[in-house]
């Protein structure tokens, strides 16, 4: 299986390099000083690629997929139930309350503020985004 992510961005040599695997099960490398490519026998394969942008890829490309399948974005409720599960695995609690606002307001932002979490390894344990229990408070 092979799986592109961001096909759109595939340049045209690239792209007609993979046409040729997909039409013909060969790959062509070049590995000799004189220029020459090899052409390497490729094995069928499942190919998946995704893109935001359909419109970019070259006709001959998506003739080339059987099937075709358009994905909608996350509904409130399911970025919610992303952040929480995300947020729980790393040991950093939010309030439903946060991560309703989180999922309605700044889906983006939300990518990143995981993703620096992440980097960051867990060195925030203790982080706690959301209402101080009434009983910390001075």
């Amino acid at each position: 299986m092979l799986l592109i992510d961001e096909c759109h961005c595939l340049g045209r040599m690239a792209a007609e390099e993979l046409l040729l695997v997909l039409e013909e099960g060969v790959l062509n490398v070049n590995l000799n000083k004189n220029g020459t490519p090899v052409r390497i026998r490729v094995p069928p394969f499942t190919l998946i690629a995704a893109t935001t942008q359909p419109s970019a890829l070259s006709a001959p490309l998506i003739q080339r997929f059987g099937r075709h399948f358009r994905f909608g974005f996350y509904s409130t409720d399911e970025l919610r139930t992303i952040i929480s599960n995300a947020t729980e695995r790393m040991d950093v609690e939010f309030d439903d309350g946060v991560c309703i606002e989180l999922a309605s307001t700044l889906a983006i932002a939300i990518i990143l503020r995981i993703q620096h979490l992440r980097w960051n390894g867990g060195r925030y344990p203790h982080l706690h985004l959301g209402r101080v229990p009434s009983s910390e408070v001075g």
